[in-house]
Order: structure tokens, then C-alpha cells, then sequence
């Protein structure tokens, strides 16, 4: 029900609270809503601890008519339903190096969706989205900085929206299906030498 000159961020994923662990989702809404035009759509399952804290943190803020809670969508519409939005926003803020070497899978779909992205300044976000030529990094857990961002990949979108080339591209190398047949072709040839070492 927004206009077309409102700008929209999507975030998706599962949300169980908003201020511990590795997201970080009381930040995002603070960032966000830190420009006063801004919307944020939260896609996803919410437990009832993480909708009780968000309904008292936009009520806090002011920003009740800005945040959207959007019951989870089917994976397989998730691409074509978050593509109407202006930007995609993912934090995972590491704790460990295995957290920092991850791709969520989420960076794939807002990438596949063509929408530019705010995300956390990780080596492994960065490689990809470097690649996608997609996205504003924020280095600090600072709602100004955050709000610097997306002020920035909105003024940036149409620049940071992959084009159909790099689309494509992306498609060949990082969707399902690809990892899907490079996997199966990687346990054949395990198998294979498994089976000429007498190894069964």
C-alpha cells in the first residue's frame, strides 16, 4: 500500500529477538526509521518475545507506521515477492571466524531479487557483494552510520541494482540449481575414488 517514491527496505529471515545475537534487528530499525521517509518490511516468522520487543521499540521510536511485520512467504516466491522493494538489509555481525567466513543465503536472494543492500562489512559479504557490485557496507554497530547507509544505497539504487548480465551471471554461478548439479558432480567423484581405493 506504499507509493512508488517511498522508499522500502526488506529484511528476511526468521527473528526470535531483536538486540542479542548476530543480527542485530533493533539496529536495523533504528537505522532505517532514523530517516523519516524510510519503510522497513520484516519478512519471516517472529516469535512472540521478538514481536512484543519490536511493537515497544517502533512505539518508542515513533515509527509505527513505518514498520511492516509480513508473515513468511514460501521460498520459492521469496525472490519475485521482495523484488518491488527499493533495498535489501541483512546484518550478521560475527562473533567467531566461521560467522565471518558465512554467505547467508539471504545475500542471494535480495542479490537474485536485483535489489542493492545494506549488509555488515564481513570477508565473506564483501567477496560476494563486491562480485555483485551490490552494496553499501557498514563497518559499526552506530544507528547513524546504519542511517548513513541506507540514505546512501537509496540515492545509489539505481547504480547498485545489478543489471541483467550481472544477473545472469549470478544466476549461473550462485542460484540453486547450479550449486545444486556442482555438488552432485563433486560427491560422484568422491564416490568414484572412494570405489577404486576398495573403499565402498
Amino acid at each position: 500500500g506504499l507509493s512508488p517514491q517511498t522508499p522500502l527496505f526488506v529484511f528476511v529471515g526468521k527473528i526470535w529477538e531483536i538486540a542479542d545475537g548476530n543480527q542485530k534487528i533493533d539496529l536495523i530499525i533504528r537505522g532505517v526509521c532514523r530517516n523519516p521517509e524510510y519503510h522497513l518490511a520484516l519478512i519471516g516468522p517472529l516469535s512472540d518475545l521478538a514481536k512484543e520487543q519490536i511493537e515497544k521499540l517502533v512505539e518508542e521510536e515513533g515509527s509505527q507506521a513505518r514498520v511492516h511485520l509480513v508473515p513468511p512467504i514460501p521460498s520459492e516466491a521469496i525472490i519475485h515477492y521482495i523484488a518491488d522493494a527499493d533495498a535489501g538489509i541483512y546484518f550478521m555481525w560475527p562473533d567467531t571466524r566461521n560467522i565471518d567466513l558465512t554467505i547467508p543465503n539471504k545475500l542471494f536472494e535480495f542479490s537474485l531479487a536485483g535489489l542493492p543492500l545494506v549488509v555488515t562489512d564481513l570477508t565473506s559479504t564483501r567477496w560476494f557483494c563486491t562480485i555483485a557490485g551490490n552494496a553499501v557496507f557498514v563497518k559499526s554497530q552506530q544507528v547513524e552510520e546504519v542511517a548513513q547507509a541506507c540514505r546512501e544505497v537509496i540515492d545509489r539504487q539505481q547504480e547498485l541494482r545489478p543489471n541483467q548480465e550481472k544477473l545472469a551471471q549470478i544466476r549461473r554461478e550462485y542460484s540453486w540449481e547450479a550449486q545444486g548439479a556442482r555438488l552432485v558432480e563433486f560427491y560422484k567423484s568422491l564416490l568414484k575414488r572412494a570405489g577404486n581405493r576398495g573403499l565402498q
